[in-house]
C-alpha cells in the first residue's frame, strides 16, 4: 500500500488532482483495501476516481464502465443495494450503446 500512496503523491505533484493516472491509482489503492475487507474505506476513493473519469476522460468508455461496476460492488458490499443497482445499470447502459454488438440477447 506504501508504493501506491508514494504513486498517488508523485502523480499529484506531477498532474494535479485530477489526472487520469490518479484515478488508476485511487482504483487501486481501494482493490487493496477492500481485499483487508475495509469496504468502508475504499468507498471514498472509488467514488473520487470515478468522478476524476467522469471530468476528464469521460464514462462512455471500457474504463468507465469497470469504475462503475467496482463501485457497485462496494456499494453491494456495504449493503447499499439501491446504490449497487444504480451503479451497475449505468454501467450496462454504457456498454449496450458502445458496443452494440454485445446485445444479441435482446
Amino acid at each position: 500500500m506504501a508504493k501506491y500512496e508514494k504513486a498517488h503523491a508523485m502523480y499529484v505533484r506531477l498532474q494535479g488532482a485530477d489526472g487520469p493516472k490518479i484515478a488508476m491509482v485511487l482504483g487501486n489503492m481501494a482493490s487493496v483495501i477492500e481485499k483487508q475487507g475495509k469496504s468502508k474505506e475504499a468507498l471514498p476513493m472509488r467514488e473520487q476516481a470515478l468522478d476524476i473519469k467522469r471530468r476528464t476522460i469521460g464514462i462512455e468508455n471500457d474504463q468507465g464502465v469497470v469504475s462503475l461496476y467496482n463501485l457497485g460492488v462496494v456499494h453491494f458490499d456495504l449493503g447499499m443495494y439501491q446504490e449497487a443497482l444504480s451503479r451497475f445499470e449505468e454501467g450496462l447502459g454504457i456498454v449496450r450503446r458502445i458496443h452494440p454488438e454485445r446485445n444479441v440477447l435482446e
